[in-house]
């Protein structure tokens, strides 16, 4: 009996211990996302698809995406086409960078979605959504099993040609970028975190939280929701 007691309580013992790992390792999660966010960005976050010549267009729409997340290649078409038919100075389209824990590629390839940005001297977004979108429509190349024998060194060189090839930009000045900090994608996924982002895609309409009545959405959802915000402005 005092056996199977000195067992119970080491059982305890053991349990407690476990939920105190958990619970230090969930405090630091948090601790390190927020640590993410304690400079300020130089300059405000996401992507936008199409420029626009007014400070505050009348509806804005982000969005958080993985490149490697499938449902987020499914949508992107109908984000674009909606995005085109109203023009940026109606319709900001704001994409943010958010790498999914179990995609194993995901992180780099955020970090070389945002390394074509610094690459790209035009100043604009342009060859970015270039690169991210070959990024979409390649992506089953880069999913963990078919990408289980790649190094990272490999996957990397991959992203540098892809994007090369999708943008025009030297593949050297690419490799160059990809090889300095990672910093704006750290800083890309803690904002998704303190904003709640759970997965992707991810929706914000006008700053607050939004689920699309379809999955993927059709642009005549899209459609019907933005023409009721522009006629029912306040």
């Amino acid at each position: 009996n005092h056996f199977f007691a000195s067992f119970l309580g080491i059982s305890a013992f053991s349990l407690a211990m476990r939920r105190a790992l958990w619970v230090v390792i969930v405090a630091l999660l948090v601790l390190g996302a927020r640590t993410a966010l304690h400079k300020a960005p130089r300059r405000p976050l996401g992507l936008v698809y199409l420029p626009s010549t007014v400070p505050y267009p009348p509806v804005k729409l982000d969005v958080f995406m993985d490149p490697l997340c499938p449902d987020c290649a499914a949508e992107w078409p109908t984000l674009k086409a909606v995005a085109e038919r109203y023009g940026g100075n109606t319709f900001e389209l704001r994409v943010h960078m958010f790498p999914l824990p179990f995609h194993r590629n995901s992180f780099v390839a955020c970090h070389a979605v945002l390394a074509v940005r610094r690459c790209d001297i035009s100043g604009t977004t342009g060859a970015t959504f270039a690169f991210l979108e070959a990024l979409l429509a390649q992506q089953a190349s880069l999913w963990n099993k078919p990408s289980a024998n790649m190094t990272a060194k490999e996957v990397s060189q991959k992203l540098v040609m892809m994007a090369s090839k999708a943008t025009g930009i030297p593949a050297k000045a690419l490799a160059q970028a990809m090889e300095g900090s990672d910093t704006e994608a750290r800083v890309a996924w803690g904002y998704g975190t303190s904003r709640g982002v759970r997965g992707t895609p991810w929706f914000f309409l006008n700053d607050m939280l939004y689920t699309p009545k379809a999955s993927p959405s059709t642009v005549e959802d899209w459609v019907e929701t933005v023409d009721g915000l522009l006629q029912n402005r306040w």
